[in-house]
């Protein structure tokens, strides 16, 4: 079994160092090769480096910077699709997460159960938790609304079995080589967020299924709201510059793709509500300090 790792990272040298650490200390069964493909776009951090130094093995491809995270996985799985080796799985996994000395494997043995009962499977998903607060931060979730097929419900906690979920996180994702030959890889009109669940959404209309796996697979923090356009402790005017930022929201643009895809036959109402944010920024953040919209 060939498993390709795909990882982008930006600044952020001691977190990316312990997270390929857990990943390379994790107990690998039945796993011939184990590739890294990390994507380090433009850090100034001394990231690189520090990676090379202490896993010579891992494959370092540089960005210019304007990758961010979608354009990044995109560029490290191109690299692992041009590799000599056929991979059987590509494993997603975010450079913030600290994963469990068994979250491989048993992301791996979830897979093989579902395809033993017959399931379609086109990703396997490991639940992150809080290290302080333990409530789940990323993973899978589900549809809360029947009307909205864009109604994104909470992160599942996850159970004792495999849960089916609609839309995917990309921190800890498992995704089998029967799904690349289907969809392909990571679409090229998101930049950094809405990628992975683009994906998900994708794999379902192919007629695949997304699933939680049981239990949690490693740690990590939510990314925090603080100075945000989120945060309402600062100005509006500060809230509406920063949702410029293609770190705090997804670029305009890219969201009316998004809903055009999959907003269903809702799809011009949430178009709409886009419309509305790149028109009227203003008044967007104002209805949304309020919950309105």
């Amino acid at each position: 079994m060939n498993i390709a790792v795909l990882i982008t990272c930006y600044n952020r040298k001691v977190k990316s160092v312990f997270c390929i650490r857990s990943l390379l200390q994790n107990k690998l069964e039945n796993i011939n090769y184990l590739d890294v493909f990390l994507v380090d776009d433009g850090s100034t951090d001394g990231t690189s480096a520090a990676i090379q130094n202490e896993f010579p093995k891992v494959n370092i491809i540089q960005g210019d910077g304007t990758l961010y995270w979608n354009g990044g996985m995109r560029l490290a799985w191109s690299h692992a699709l041009e590799n000599d080796y056929d991979y059987d799985f590509y494993l997603w996994l975010n450079d913030d997460s600290m994963i469990y000395f068994d979250a491989v494997s048993r992301l791996i043995a979830t897979y093989d159960s579902l395809i033993d009962r017959g399931n379609k499977v086109g990703a396997v998903i490991g639940t992150m938790i809080d290290p302080v607060v333990k409530t789940p931060t990323y993973g899978g979730r589900v549809c809360n609304s029947y009307f909205n097929p864009l109604s994104f419900g909470p992160v599942l906690q996850p159970e004792n079995k495999p849960l089916k979920c609609d839309f995917v996180n990309g921190n800890f994702t498992l995704i089998p080589s029967d799904a690349v030959k289907k969809i392909g890889i990571l679409s090229d009109a998101y930049t950094h967020s809405m990628g992975d669940f683009d994906y998900g959404l994708r794999l379902k209309k192919a007629g695949m299924t997304c699933w939680v796996a049981p239990d949690y697979f490693g740690e990590c923090e939510l990314n925090s709201e603080k100075f945000g356009c989120k945060d309402t402790s600062l100005s509006l005017s500060e809230r509406v510059n920063k949702m410029k930022s293609i770190n705090q929201m997804p670029p305009v643009e890219e969201w009316k793709h998004f809903v055009r895809e999959h907003g269903g036959y809702i799809w011009p109402f949430l178009y709409l509500k886009v419309w509305l944010r790149g028109t009227f920024p203003t008044l967007w953040v104002i209805l949304r300090s309020r919950n309105i919209g």
